[in-house]
């Protein structure tokens, strides 16, 4: 349900239309919110899942939490361009000519 409501009100802004900033922001701040809650969980069970993979990891420590970190910032700027390219293709579309479509 939740979906849906982001989808309706996703249309009904750029029915308006208002800027793609507008329109584009709430897709952005989803991606990046759930992005971060991904990675909120992976850094909180971090220490009891990297002290069993000790031994197949090479040249690193299971629990390093510089490698941890770092692969949480990583993963940022990919969620961003993760949610930003579809949020500006959808933004792009023309609502007249997609509603004669369906």
């Amino acid at each position: 349900m939740n979906l849906l409501l982001q989808d309706i009100r996703f249309g009904v802004r750029m029915a308006l239309r208002t800027g793609k900033g507008d329109a584009m922001g709430p897709v952005l701040k989803r991606c990046l919110g759930l992005a971060l809650v991904g990675i909120a969980i992976g850094l909180a069970l971090f220490v009891p899942i990297g002290l069993p993979l000790d031994s197949l990891l090479f040249g690193v420590s299971g629990i390093n939490p510089v490698a941890r970190v770092g692969v949480g910032g990583a993963l940022m700027p990919v969620a961003a361009m993760a949610g930003y390219l579809p949020a500006q293709r959808a933004a792009k579309v023309d609502l007249v000519a997609a509603l004669r479509c369906e």
